[in-house]
């Protein structure tokens, strides 16, 4: 009876585990603005408010939205302002996730 009861406690745990490894991430992407830099379609450069250049890569999954409309990446053009919701890339870059044409705050 107790190996049973081992046997059990072991089984539910590898499945809760294994429920957690699939389940994807509730926690949200973080989001970057700035104004864009430059893009060769591989390469998203923006430029933030503060200053700062940051660099994110673009795969075959990135999203471009204006609003909820759908546009390429060469729809964006130097000067705009963007959001980028990214992630960390195993190689520890910043991966692309969806990229959103903004309106300037100050606009």
């Amino acid at each position: 009876m107790r190996t049973t009861s081992i046997l059990l406690a072991a089984i539910l745990i590898f499945c809760f585990q294994a429920v957690l490894v699939c389940q994807p991430s509730a926690m949200p992407l973080p989001t970057f603005l700035g104004t864009v830099k430059g893009s060769d379609g591989k390469v998203l450069s923006i430029e933030s408010d503060d200053g700062n250049t940051m660099q994110f890569t673009c795969t075959r999954k990135t999203e471009f939205l204006d609003g909820k409309k759908r546009i390429k990446a060469t729809d964006l053009q130097p000067g705009e302002y963007v959001s980028v919701e990214a992630k960390l890339a195993p190689d520890r870059s910043m991966d692309a996730v969806i990229v959103h044409r903004e309106k300037r705050p100050d606009a």
